[in-house]
C-alpha cells in the first residue's frame, strides 16, 4: 500500500512544512528559553548552589535549545556545508536528551515524595533505566543521507521510533500515578498538594496527546511527518516539564513522610531547592 505522504509532490510540500515548523518552533523556544533564564543565571551567580537534581532541568533547556538549532542549520537553504549523517546524529543525542530529561524532572519529584520507600524508588530507577535505554537505541536508529543536495532522514526501525514515544508516555503516567497515590494519602488539603497534582496531570495530558501522532506516523513508516509532529511534541514536553519544575521554587515538604508543608524549610521538594537557601530568598529566583 503506497501512503500519500510517499508521493513525490506532497514529499516536496512537507518538506516546506517541515521546515517552515522548525523555525516556529525555534521561536517560541528560543523566546521561551531566554525570557525563564533565571535558574541558570542564579547557579552562574551563586544565588542557587548547585545540586545534582538541576542536572536534567539544565541540560533538559539546553540540549532542545541545541537541537533546534541544529535543526533550522539543517533545513535552512545554506545547508549545504552541513555533514548528513554526523550532523543528524548530533541533533539526535540532544533531542533524546530532551525527552529523558522532561520526564526526569516530573520524577525526581516523585521520588523525593517516596523517599521512605525503596520498593518505588527501584521501580522509578527501573523505569528511568528503560526509558534511557530506549532513547539511545532511537539515536542509532536514525540514519542520514543526501539526495538532490539535501540531507534526507530515514528512520530504520519505525517501531523503535513509536516505542519511544509510547515507552514515554506509560512511563510518565505511572510517574503521576505514583505522585497522585502518595498526596491522596495525605489527611489534609493545601496548595502544594494541588499544584502538584494539577500539573501532574497537566503535563501528562499535553505530553501524551502531543505525542499520539508521531506514534501513529512512526508506525507507518513516515519519516517527514513523525518530524512534523514529534518536534513539536518534545517542545511542548520540555517547556510544560521545565515549568512545573520552576512554578514549585519555594515550596518544600518536610523530612518526615507523613504530611506535606508548603512552608517547611527543611527539605527539598522540587530540583531547584537547597536545603540552606532560604523561602524568601528562593522566591526571588521564580521566573
Amino acid at each position: 500500500m503506497v501512503h500519500w505522504w510517499h508521493d513525490p509532490a506532497i514529499e516536496a510540500r512537507l518538506s516546506i512544512v517541515y521546515e517552515e515548523i522548525t523555525f516556529l518552533l525555534l521561536g517560541i523556544y528560543g523566546w521561551e528559553y531566554f525570557q525563564s533564564f533565571c535558574v541558570e543565571y542564579a547557579v552562574i551567580r551563586g544565588r542557587l548552589p548547585f545540586r545534582w537534581p538541576l542536572v536534567p532541568y539544565l541540560f533538559g533547556r539546553i540540549s532542545l535549545l541545541t537541537a533546534l538549532v541544529l535543526l533550522a542549520i539543517e533545513t535552512s537553504p545554506l545547508s549545504g556545508g552541513f555533514p548528513c549523517q554526523p550532523g543528524i546524529t548530533a541533533l539526535s543525542i540532544p533531542m533524546g536528551i530532551s525527552i529523558g530529561t522532561s520526564s526526569t524532572n516530573l520524577m525526581i519529584r516523585t521520588w523525593v515524595m517516596w523517599k521512605d520507600s525503596r520498593l518505588v524508588h527501584v521501580l522509578l530507577s527501573l523505569l528511568a533505566l528503560g526509558h534511557w535505554t530506549i532513547l539511545v537505541l532511537d539515536v542509532v536508529n536514525i540514519k542520514a543521507f543526501r539526495s538532490n543536495g539535501a540531507c534526507v532522514i530515514h528512520i530504520t526501525h519505525p517501531a523503535v521510533s513509536s516505542a519511544v514515544f509510547m515507552y514515554t508516555a506509560c512511563y510518565d503516567f505511572i510517574v503521576l500515578v505514583l505522585s497522585i497515590l502518595k498526596l491522596s494519602k495525605e489527611p489534609s488539603k493545601s496548595a502544594l498538594k494541588e499544584r502538584l497534582r494539577a500539573q501532574g496531570l497537566s503535563y501528562f495530558t499535553i505530553a501524551t496527546m502531543a505525542n499520539i501522532l508521531p506514534t501513529v506516523f512512526a508506525f507507518l513508516g513516515s519519516d517527514v511527518m513523525v518530524g512534523i509532529s514529534g518536534n513539536p511534541a518534545i517542545t511542548a514536553s520540555i517547556i510544560v516539564s521545565c515549568r512545573a519544575v520552576r512554578s514549585l521554587l519555594g515550596l518544600r515538604i518536610p523530612r518526615s513522610s507523613h504530611t506535606f508543608d508548603e512552608n517547611d524549610e527543611n527539605a527539598v521538594l522540587t530540583t531547584q531547592l537547597p536545603n540552606q537557601t532560604s523561602v524568601a530568598s528562593i522566591r526571588s529566583l521564580a521566573c
